[in-house]
């Protein structure tokens, strides 16, 4: 790793291979709180089969202790993809809607967020976790 943290090679390696990346600090710290990553082939899945997106979440199952979101999305023969996965410090509102907005931009192309692209997301199906914690409605 060449004197890199783990968090500083994982983010060099997914620039590296060409994966988008987004990722945010704490608020009082430089320490990573939440990252959103999806590999190129994901996100052009997404842009042509944007009608269902399936959510769900492990609840601190890994050695960070960090919630895993799993965002996934299916073609037109009900095979399953990865969108998008990410590490959120918590389960509040607020780093929902960040993950949520981060995925937003994977959907959509510029010409898209200026209205020429496709009607709203047709279904999304979320964890139960993420209703009870969420409960907001979902506008792009």
């Amino acid at each position: 790793m060449q004197g890199r943290n783990m968090v500083e090679e994982v983010l060099r390696l997914s620039a590296e291979r060409g994966y988008t990346v987004f990722y945010r600090n704490g608020e009082e710290s430089n320490v990573l709180s939440d990252i959103v990553i999806a590999h190129p082939t994901s996100i052009a899945m997404i842009r042509t089969w944007p009608y269902v997106l399936i959510m769900d979440m492990t609840y601190k199952t890994n050695k960070y202790n960090m919630p895993l979101l799993e965002c996934v999305g299916m073609t037109p023969t009900g095979k399953n993809f990865i969108v998008a996965t990410a590490f959120m410090c918590n389960e509040q509102a607020t780093a929902y809607r960040w993950v949520l907005q981060q995925i937003k931009h994977l959907y959509f192309t510029s010409a898209m967020l200026n209205g020429q692209g496709f009607g709203p997301l047709k279904c999304c199906i979320l964890g139960w976790r993420q209703r009870n914690v969420l409960r907001v409605n979902i506008q792009y």
